[in-house]
């Protein structure tokens, strides 16, 4: 300890020549270190995404999540696997041991993906999880033809998006969606003996599916689909 007082008091000038490099060097280095807000990092784990319009909870698991399940089950090393049916969409996410290439099993996935037996009004994709993949552009949009507008948006313009390098997933929202709503009169229902879920099996029982709502009673809520033909009396 007394070597380095006695060096730093003769050498006063070669000690302070010295700190300043020092000081320099950490001044550039801190200049030069790459400093990302949301760093590109990627997650081993793989979502896959299914939408059904119109069809209910039962319906989506029956025809959507289980037949990608069962394709799954011995086809990926996956570590865990969770998934969720809810009315119109399905999700399933599978998580992968650390070290897994998550962009050639992604591609493995959307090649067993696509084998899997659908209804034809379903979609299904493949998205992998990365902190980098928040939004980074956002674009509104209008025109005086708003069907047309959405029209060109969904058939041209998002899977021309979709199709480009490096783009995860584009979405859009703020579209029109047509929807029938049914009005139950209670007591003209009663008269006949039937309740909200007489109704709602009677509507679906039939051999095709369209989306009509949901009919609320109190406190609950029972989403509706048609399937099938309903004759006017």
């Amino acid at each position: 300890m007394k070597f380095l007082t006695r060096f730093s008091l003769k050498n006063t000038i070669g000690v302070l020549l010295l700190t300043m490099l020092v000081l320099a060097a950490g001044i550039i280095s801190t200049n030069q270190i790459k400093v990302e807000t949301y760093p590109d990092v990627t997650f081993p784990a793989l979502i896959i995404q299914g939408v059904y319009p119109g069809a209910s909870a039962e319906a989506v698991e029956q025809e959507v999540t289980t037949p990608v399940e069962d394709l799954l089950e011995n086809s990926t090393k996956y570590d865990d696997l969770t998934s969720t049916s809810s009315e119109n969409a399905s999700t399933i996410s599978l998580m992968y041991p650390f070290g897994t290439d998550i962009e050639e099993t992604k591609r493995e996935l959307e090649d067993i993906v696509s084998k899997a037996d659908l209804p034809e009004e379903a979609e299904v994709k493949v998205i992998s999880m990365s902190a980098g993949a928040t939004p980074v552009y956002e674009a509104a949009l209008s025109s005086e033809d708003a069907d047309a507008l959405q029209k060109k948006l969904e058939d041209v313009i998002v899977p021309e998006l979709e199709g480009l390098a490096g783009v995860n997933s584009v979405s859009l929202s703020g579209t029109k969606e047509t929807t029938l709503s049914i009005k139950v009169d209670e007591e003209k229902a009663s008269e006949y003996g039937l309740t909200l879920n007489d109704i709602k099996d009677r509507l679906t029982q039939s051999e095709y599916s369209l989306p009509l709502g949901s009919v609320d009673d109190e406190d609950t809520t029972i989403p509706v689909k048609l399937q099938g033909s309903i004759d006017s009396p």
